[in-house]
């Protein structure tokens, strides 16, 4: 009963009469009689307070939609804390999305029974792996109505990826005609996408905060490399140096990361919720620092001494990975 008392549904704005606007917020205009004053054309005297419609049938209307467009963005951890982290999409090798399954519960501090922290997960009713599948059955079901509603930036909605045609929470970042540019704020990755594979976003599904969490890989630098000049080069010079991150780098921390739980360490708090983290892979055999890997394979140069996970090997290192296993991420 609490819980039907504190919905954003419990409210005298809101006519659970009409489904949509019960379900988003928003019952269209388009079911509302037309003006008779106005279809003479020879205007309405009630003006914009008309509580008829000022447009004639059989055209596009001027309706305004209500959308979801807050930042619900996830509690960070502090800096200092060690957290489990799984790495969502690799940007590059020094840039990343991660996901925290155990939300800001630090690892390794005094007193804290590992057993039950693995067990205890997020501070939500709700996890993402069910609210994704609880949204997959909703969605899978909705046909397109082939609406002409015009995505505004910044709007919360439903997309379907293409890579395995399921759906999930998205974030309209440019939005034209028939294409449409979106932020999985769930996992990190845009895609591009038709209006056919977009849907408002339910209320019922803005509850649990945007999981994915920028970061950069703290203490490396990228170490130049060579390749061969390209023919129409305008220098006579046989190769050219870039000081940036090797093509090569970034697929060794993809394949580092990859369905694993990692362990990360944050330095700092940047803008935009952004956060300097090391990285770290351990197990009861092994505890591997990914900037470390880095530096060992050629890429990265050092900037920082290795800090060592402050447990033995017989703690949670070995329960790192838990039941819970890696979540899933699309693509």
């Amino acid at each position: 009963m609490g819980e039907d008392f504190g919905s954003t549904k419990n409210s005298y704005g809101v006519d659970q009469s009409n489904v949509g606007q019960a379900l988003v917020g928003y019952g269209s205009q388009k079911s509302k009689p037309f003006c008779r004053d106005f279809l003479r054309g020879r205007g309405c005297p009630r003006g914009d307070s008309c509580r008829y419609s000022h447009e004639k049938p059989g055209l596009v209307t001027n309706d305004l939609e209500y959308v979801l467009c807050a930042n619900y963005n996830i509690t960070l951890p502090n800096v200092g804390q060690w957290v489990r982290v799984v790495v969502s999409v690799v940007l590059e090798a020094d840039r990343f999305w991660i996901q925290l399954p155990d939300g800001t519960r630090s690892l390794g501090a005094d007193g804290v029974d590992f057993e039950e922290y693995c067990d205890s997960g997020m501070a939500e009713d709700e996890d993402l792996e069910s609210m994704v599948e609880r949204l997959n059955d909703i969605y899978k079901k909705m046909k397109y109505s082939g609406d002409l509603v015009v995505r505004a930036s910044g709007e919360l909605v439903a997309a379907k990826y293409t890579e395995d045609g399921r759906w999930y929470r998205a974030q309209v970042m440019l939005a034209e005609e028939e294409v449409i540019e979106v932020f999985f704020v769930d996992y990190g990755n845009t895609a591009v996408v038709t209006p056919r594979d977009i849907r408002p976003l339910y209320q019922e599904f803005s509850h649990l905060p945007f999981q994915a969490v920028e970061c950069f890989l703290a203490g490396v630098k990228p170490v130049p490399y060579k390749e061969p000049a390209a023919p129409e080069s305008s220098t006579n010079d046989e190769t050219v140096v870039h000081h940036r991150w090797h093509p090569q780098a970034k697929e060794a921390i993809h394949h580092m990361t990859a369905g694993k739980v990692l362990v990360a360490r944050v330095l700092a708090k940047h803008a935009n919720k952004l956060l300097e983290v090391d990285l770290y892979d351990i197990d009861d055999e092994k505890q591997v620092r990914l900037g470390g890997e880095l530096v060992k394979l050629g890429f990265a140069k050092s900037m920082a001494k290795p800090v060592q996970f402050p447990v033995k090997a017989d703690g949670p290192a070995a329960s790192l990975g838990s039941e819970k296993g890696p979540i899933f991420v699309p693509g």
